[in-house]
């Protein structure tokens, strides 16, 4: 690859504008984080363009931006020389125009086998909980739920608790969902 340039994104992925313009959309935000590189993309400038997710920052730009944003399994491309936001979801990905570019440039990039992060052997450092339980989440949004969506919610954790043997846990209101 030949690298062109470099876009203006967020500082460290917080969601504050960055002047970047949305091309297509001249009267909205082209998001933030990678917005950069999905505002590159979208204008034609490049036709891929290398960015970092952790809740959001490759698929919503490119998403705004009217392009395709691609997050793979977390692992399959190596983050070495990239600030870690955090350890189990930060991923590299990428934004581009067409499936097989960035089908193309997945496939010459990503890693398998023993030097996948997620190989049984490194298994342990990643999944360090025991998973012996279900944990519901309740707060006015969940209990405010159409009362068929409830019930079938709570047949399929019936289901999940049955077949797998777990236990339920609650935890605390989350109002602010």
């Amino acid at each position: 690859a030949i690298p062109v340039g470099k876009t203006r994104c967020s500082e460290f992925a917080v969601h504050k504008p960055t002047g970047t313009l949305n091309p297509r959309y001249l009267d909205r935000e082209p998001g933030t984080s990678s917005s950069g590189s999905a505002s590159a993309v979208a204008n034609g400038e490049i036709s891929l363009a290398l960015g970092t997710q952790t809740a959001g920052s490759i698929s919503k730009p490119a998403s705004y931006c009217g392009v395709i944003g691609f997050k793979p399994s977390f692992g399959d491309i190596p983050r070495t020389g990239i600030l870690k936001t955090t350890e189990l979801f930060d991923t590299v990905g990428f934004i581009g125009r067409r499936v097989a570019d960035l089908h193309f440039v997945y496939d010459a990039v990503k890693i398998g086998g023993r030097d996948h992060p997620i190989h049984e052997r490194n298994r342990a450092h990643f999944y360090q909980k025991d998973f012996d339980s279900i944990y519901v989440l309740s707060g006015n949004n969940i209990d405010d739920l159409d009362e068929e969506l409830q019930v079938s919610f709570k047949n399929f954790l019936d289901f999940l608790k049955d077949s797998l043997k777990l236990e339920f846990k609650s935890l605390p209101s989350l109002d602010f969902l």
